[in-house]
């Protein structure tokens, strides 16, 4: 398999999870409406987002490398080399984040 279909596919997987991590959620608040306490599964849904919160920084850490140094090219006054590597990646996720739980803005303060 290609790099980018390697990628495609692990972003999927990704996605997947995020999708089903956002289902345990709406679950979890739902139970915890009811009955005023969280429910058995939010401690499921803090180990999982964890779980996924390293895979995807894992990824995001490995796309530049997978990007084959298109953002090299990129050059941003003021940002640290060390931000400079992984910003694609960050950049990225974040996007799919967006995209999974539907998000169409966000603010900054």
């Amino acid at each position: 398999m290609t790099p980018a279909g390697t990628l495609r596919r692990e972003i999927g997987h990704l996605s997947g999870e995020l999708e089903s991590l956002w289902a345990m959620v709406k679950l979890s608040v739902c139970e915890a409406k009811e009955t005023g306490v969280p429910g058995v599964g939010a401690s499921a849904v803090k180990l999982y987002y964890t779980d996924l919160y390293q895979k995807i920084t894992e990824l995001g850490l490995r796309l530049p490398g997978l990007l084959g140094g298109v953002i090299d090219d990129v050059v941003l006054p003021g940002l640290s080399e060390q931000r400079h590597a992984v910003l694609a990646g960050g950049l990225a996720v974040l996007h799919a984040c967006f995209n999974v739980l539907a998000i169409e803005k966000m603010q900054v303060f």
